[in-house]
């Protein structure tokens, strides 16, 4: 069987720190929450030369990956994986950024008489 290749798209939840596994194996792993009503939680591993597409992705950034679903059995177990092979990462204009940092300043219901 080939392997299989899908998109996954939403923001990114968390990032791990990077995972060294052996002197010719290191990850990181990464969650991205997809959209909707009923968002989902998928865990995506970004191995040796991948990890870098994450260098200059933050938590909160809207992504879209594109990965490999891979199966093994060990000890008549079965592990799935999801392995990054693409990450493009769409950043929010700065007009909206500044306008979520606006929104999110504290309110003050007070009237406009000078507190002395």
């Amino acid at each position: 069987m080939a392997n299989e290749s899908y998109t996954v798209t939403g923001k990114l939840y968390k990032k791990n720190p990077m995972e060294v596994k052996s002197d010719k194996f290191s990850k990181i792993d990464f969650i991205i929450e997809t959209d909707g009503q009923y968002p989902q939680y998928l865990q995506i591993q970004a191995g040796n030369d991948k990890m870098q597409l994450l260098d200059n992705v933050n938590v909160g950034d809207s992504v879209t990956a594109n990965v490999n679903v891979k199966g093994r059995l060990w000890q008549d177990k079965c592990f799935n994986s999801l392995e990054l092979w693409q990450l493009t990462s769409v950043k929010q204009p700065l007009a909206q950024q500044v306008q979520n940092a606006v929104d999110a300043l504290p309110k003050d219901d007070q009237s406009d008489e000078l507190p002395f």
